[in-house]
């Protein structure tokens, strides 16, 4: 490896190591340190490898390695040693000029140089070279100079910018014209439409060449174009054979100024634009006949057909088939209000008419604060030492038991109307599940409270430790919350929002409104028919009759309470947990439906059923069933205190979804992807179930009328 070729290589190093901190130069250096060291290594640049216009950057690196053409790589190493010791003093090489006396010689480049730093020889030999140079120049020597300048000047000007701002441009639409304000800039040669200053995303680019003429318009023929009333129109040459889609661009400006600014600035860039591109004439295509075309090209399957690989959408089939059911369903509307008429009005009437008995069972509902009551003074006397725990276990079975208890033979000694005893029954049953987990809860707390030494209870200040939380307040708050397991303390939000807590209110008065027009007007008239037997039958024409109405009441009900009613408590209480369901409607297992579809329910069968069931040594099938079981009694309480009657049908209904459960499991286990037993829940539980389930107490109340 010959001196000048060993000097090069350290430069190339050199650069390498400085050229993001030591080494401070700008970009026309930089560009140049680049095309000397492409033709020191590569040699001449040639047109194949000339970058497109539009990667501006790659084209600009391309002239500048260009106008070194015919430079030898000898030279090319020399200049770009030079180059480096110019801007750099800590570079020094050994290489002198007589290693590349044959290379011809050339000015360096127009890149503007700092003062030469004097540490070395290589200082030196450069401002000899370069006063030999300019000594020595020949005619032809400065028309490859002039060539230089120009391609630098050509460089320069591919990041010029005329001028950038806002526009507003006019596009025609199928209904007329449209003017939408977009970022322009005007660079040499191009008009660029961004869609605005700070999103730069490309959404027009026009090419300006000569030929292109510009001119403003005055506001009075504007018309839609708003506060940007002055219109640049730019007319765009056609180039060759081929006619462009675009041949004449309109743009709004504020002013008449800013509109002249602009045509001036668009008149420049097409100057620097160069001549038109030529447009090569299309050869003429050969004539095909249509008739001639082939159809049929290859092996496929019809779209309904089982050999069918691609996926297929049906989202027009299930269009239709949402159609038919709004139809069918605004058949069955007319028909109804055709056959029976208005029959809210009646049911309203009958509910209107309350007997005695039916403002005592209201009455009753006011004694419900007293368990409440009963329940913190039960649990404040516990902490004292002379009441033993046993006593106070009895005393809180007695309390929560009275609380379900008395309401339930209240409604059933007076025979009150089953739409003012539901309530009741209802709201007795919650609150019996809330004061059965504040019961229970307290009683764990205050036995671990009893067995800690002195020095490790906790502080008396801390209102959620126990026994500071045994208050009046607490008690309350808890009752107030929606939901059924009690805690000393809880997930809060910091503020209600008005507008919110008005939305859902409205939602659940509408909700309420349709549930009644739901049961009066669809409901209602097959129960009137129902009697004390009938055959099978009739009974199916019943309940299929009663499917759709009931389920529709169904599923208000859930979104009424479970959505809205709940939700509004907690936005009241400022409550935070707020999971009151989960998505049942796609559990493919039953069990899973019974976990998500009430999660207040569930969470408290677990904290106080299951679980103190599995601590007792059962087993994990025999506490599943015993939560099982305590759910079916409370949903027949619920239903068969207020009609008045002793049938158990949904106590039954709730234990015949045992085998479902097992069946559904097992399906399951052999296919997880399978929607088998999602239809078996909606099938059994919704569709037949609660219809039936409605039909047999209908025809229990008749019987006993």
């Amino acid at each position: 490896m010959s001196t000048i070729e060993s000097d090069f290589k350290r430069a190339v190093e050199f650069v390498n190591e400085r050229a993001g901190s030591d080494l401070k130069i700008s970009d026309d250096a930089k560009m140049e340190i680049y095309a000397l060291y492409k033709q020191a290594t590569v040699g001449d640049a040639t047109a194949a490898t000339r970058p497109s216009r539009f990667n501006l950057l790659k084209r600009a690196m391309w002239d500048a390695w260009s106008t070194h053409k015919g430079t030898p790589k000898e030279g090319a190493m020399e200049e770009y040693i030079i180059l480096v010791a110019h801007f750099d003093a800590g570079f020094e090489a050994t290489a002198t000029s007589s290693h590349v006396s044959s290379a011809p010689k050339r000015r360096p480049s127009m890149v503007s140089m700092p003062p030469i730093k004097s540490s070395g020889s290589i200082s030196s030999m450069a401002e000899e070279k370069k006063e030999e140079e300019y000594d020595t120049f020949s005619k032809q020597a400065l028309i490859t100079e002039v060539e230089k300048l120009q391609a630098e000047v050509t460089k320069l000007k591919i990041f010029r910018e005329y001028k950038t701002g806002l526009l507003s441009r006019c596009r025609g639409t199928m209904t007329g014209e449209e003017w939408l304000v977009r970022y322009y800039v005007v660079k040499p040669g191009f008009l660029r439409c961004y869609k605005s200053y700070e999103e730069r995303i490309l959404r027009l680019e026009v090419s300006l060449f000569h030929g292109t003429s510009c001119r403003v318009e005055s506001a009075s023929t504007a018309s839609g174009a708003g506060k940007y009333g002055h219109i640049v129109v730019i007319d765009l040459p056609q180039s060759g054979s081929k006619r462009s889609d675009l041949s004449c661009l309109r743009l709004g400006a504020e002013s008449i100024e800013e509109a002249n600014e602009w045509c001036e600035a668009i008149l420049a860039a097409s100057e620097d634009g160069g001549p038109p591109p030529k447009v090569e004439k299309e050869k003429p295509k050969r004539k095909f006949d249509p008739s001639l075309r082939d159809f049929h090209k290859k092996h496929q399957a019809s779209f309904l057909s089982s050999d069918q690989t691609d996926r297929q959408s049906y989202r027009g089939a299930a269009n239709l088939i949402i159609i038919v059911l709004l139809v069918k369903n605004l058949q069955t509307i007319i028909t109804n209000l055709s056959t029976h008429g208005n029959l809210l009005a009646k049911l309203l009437e009958i509910n209107a008419s309350l007997e005695e008995e039916d403002y005592t069972i209201i009455a009753c509902g006011g004694l419900l604060p007293v368990f409440i009551l009963l329940a913190w003074a039960i649990e404040k006397s516990s902490t004292l030492p002379a009441i033993p725990s046993a006593i106070t276990r009895l005393l809180h079975f007695l309390n929560c038991s009275a609380s379900l208890f008395v309401p339930g033979y209240a409604c059933h000694y007076f025979q009150a109307n089953p739409a003012i005893c539901g309530p009741l029954v209802f709201g007795s049953t919650v609150l019996f599940l809330k004061l059965v987990s504040y019961a229970h809860t307290n009683t764990v707390l205050r036995e671990r409270w009893l067995s800690m030494p002195p020095r490790d209870a906790p502080a008396s200040k801390n209102p959620t430790s126990y026994p500071n939380n045994v208050t009046i307040f607490d008690i309350v708050r808890f009752v107030a919350f929606p939901t059924l397991c009690y805690q000393t303390s809880y997930p809060r939000t910091d503020r209600i929002r008005p507008k919110w807590l008005f939305k859902r209110s409205i939602e659940l008065l509408l909700t309420v409104i349709v549930q009644i027009i739901l049961f009066s007007q669809f409901m209602l008239p097959v129960l009137e028919e129902v009697g004390a037997s009938a055959d099978p039958i009739t009974i199916s024409k019943w309940v299929l009759d009663l499917s759709v109405p009931s389920l529709g009441c169904w599923l208000l009900m859930f979104y009424g309470l479970f959505h809205l009613w709940l939700n509004i408590l907690a936005e009241l209480t400022y409550f935070g947990d707020r999971q009151f369901y989960r998505a049942w409607w796609n559990a493919t297992r039953l069990d899973e439906y019974w976990r998500n579809w009430n999660m207040p329910v569930h969470a408290w069968l677990v904290r106080h059923c299951f679980m103190p069931c599995m601590n007792a040594g059962i087993s994990k099938g025999v506490a599943m069933f015993i939560v099982f079981f305590i759910s079916a009694v409370f949903h027949e309480w619920l239903v068969s205190v207020p009609c008045h009657t002793t049938k158990v049908w949904a106590f039954l209904g709730m234990l015949g979804q045992v085998p479902l459960i097992a069946l559904t499991n097992f399906l399951h286990r052999m296919n997880r992807g399978s929607q088998v037993g999602n239809f078996i829940f909606w099938l059994t539980f919704c569709i037949v179930g609660q219809p039936l389930c409605i039909l047999l107490y209908s025809m229990e109340l008749s019987g006993s009328k």
